[in-house]
């Protein structure tokens, strides 16, 4: 058999099998999905401790240890999934922790947490409610990397993640960064634009909905003293806000210093207080007497002793033009969306959760129908047998194939026969024949239509998740 032998450059050959790579290695592990947040490996943690361990936020905590052998062993083999657990947890990394860890968590310091043999977690109710009506085929799944399971997609609940928790990831030549936004915030501006959406003459407004949300809601606090970017941050997902340490200053009979309580995200407290003591060494800052840290469960208070006669003010621009006390925080806001990597603004995502729960509310609607179609499909099997029981009785008792003699007599399917089969004698008494009696089959089908009429154009179907959003959202 002759050989053929195709002459090509190089990089025409390499370049589009590295793109397969790279996107594929940044929907795997880098950039998460804009619907709900989360790159695969925290969906996988959630959907472990939800649908396997029922580690909802009322079960009492399990060792961690467990939990993350759990999800290498069934959902994520490619390395031990505690450190994300442990980032999920941290009141000073995610504005609504999803996951409850009790012991050692680390802190703000850079400290490492414990290791996951000593700490026990659960679900926030933030993070149960992130897996909300999982059981409902209300998102797609896939199968599980060795074929035994399959996961979700994508996270099923109401839950706007991806823009109320922070996320960051860079890989094979892209990086994302975003920020926490204040949930009430978010959901106004989402409630907004349904209402808008659902009038005859509605028009979205780009300036109301930054009114509704007028920056970022960080885990540490601090303040914002330049939001000049907002606007480009809102429509292309990119932009620079800058963030400045809130502090006060003190003058006490001995002494005047400057408090501060609050720090930039991503700012390790030790960190800063010995680059403001390595300054003061150096010469760098003056008219400080020096720095103490008297931080403790979990509240910043970093005390910065001025010498006398010092100027407070001087003292603090210094401070802020040659520290971390002062610093940008730069959006990069790329997601993905069904394995597309996307450059997007706030106005996008705000949109893209809008689809994801019409879709999930539309879908949950169709498996609340289908069951209880099941359910009125065995009733109505029920109620034939039961107006001629006695003749039935026989069958079951006499009959050498009582499944074959009740289809057969009555026209049933056989998963009517194996129900009817399946029940307990005991349960066949008058007042349960009366009561399904009452039950009107009919009537109930005629209801749920009604319903599933109502919600069945897409304005409808809006009208509807903003009852959700109000009653899903967290308190």
């Amino acid at each position: 058999m002759a050989e053929t032998i195709i002459e090509k450059n190089l990089g025409d050959a390499i370049a589009p099998r590295y793109k397969m790579y790279a996107l594929e290695t940044l929907a795997e592990r880098a950039i998460p999905d804009i619907r709900d947040g989360l790159k695969p490996v925290h969906l996988r943690i959630l959907y472990c401790m939800y649908n396997d361990l029922n580690l909802t936020h009322s079960h009492k905590t399990i060792k961690s240890a467990k939990v993350s052998g759990a999800v290498m062993g069934a959902y994520h083999p490619h390395g031990d999934s505690y450190p994300t657990m442990v980032g999920m947890a941290q009141p000073w990394n995610m504005r609504y922790p999803i996951i409850e860890i009790q012991g050692n968590l680390g802190n703000i310091d850079g400290d490492p947490a414990a290791a996951s043999r000593y700490t026990e977690c659960r679900l926030t109710k933030y993070g149960e409610m992130m897996m909300a009506d999982i059981d409902k085929n209300v998102v797609d799944t896939r199968a599980t990397y060795d074929d035994t399971n399959v996961e979700p997609i994508v996270a099923s609940g109401l839950i706007a993640n991806y823009l109320l928790n922070p996320s960051t990831g860079i890989a094979c030549g892209f990086s994302t960064n975003t920020a926490s936004h204040n949930l009430t915030e978010v959901y106004n501006a989402l409630d907004y634009i349904l209402e808008e959406s659902i009038k005859e003459d509605g028009d979205v407004s780009i300036d109301h909905l930054i009114s509704l949300i007028q920056g970022p809601d960080f885990p540490t606090g601090a303040v914002i003293v330049d939001n000049s970017d907002w606007y480009k941050i809102f429509t292309e997902g990119r932009g620079k806000v800058v963030v400045r340490a809130k502090y006060e200053i003190i003058e006490e009979k001995k002494k005047t210093y400057i408090k501060v309580t609050e720090i930039p995200y991503g700012v390790n407290k030790l960190k800063l207080v010995n680059s403001i003591e390595d300054k003061m060494q150096k010469g760098i800052l003056t008219d400080i007497k020096e720095v103490i840290d008297a931080s403790n469960e979990g509240r910043i208070n970093i005390q910065i002793i001025l010498k006398k006669n010092a100027n407070p003010d001087l003292v603090i621009s210094n401070l802020l033009a040659k520290t971390d006390l002062q610093t940008n925080f730069n959006y990069n806001m790329n997601t993905l969306l069904n394995k597309q990597l996307n450059q997007t603004g706030i106005m996008d995502c705000l949109y893209e959760f809008i689809n994801h729960g019409v879709e999930i509310v539309r879908r949950r609607a169709e498996y609340d129908l289908n069951k209880l179609n099941r359910r009125l499909h065995l009733l109505d099997g029920l109620l034939t047998v039961l107006n001629d029981l006695d003749q039935a009785l026989n069958i079951i008792r006499l009959n050498d194939d009582p499944k074959e003699g009740l289809e057969s007599l009555y026209n049933l399917d056989d998963e009517q026969a194996e129900y009817i089969l399946d029940m307990k004698v005991r349960r066949l008494n008058n007042q349960d024949i009366n009561k399904l009696q009452k039950l009107n089959p009919l009537n109930i089908r005629r209801f749920f239509f009604a319903y599933l009429s109502f919600i069945s154009s897409i304005s409808d179907f809006i009208l509807l998740l903003i009852l959700v959003l109000l009653e899903s959202r967290p308190v």
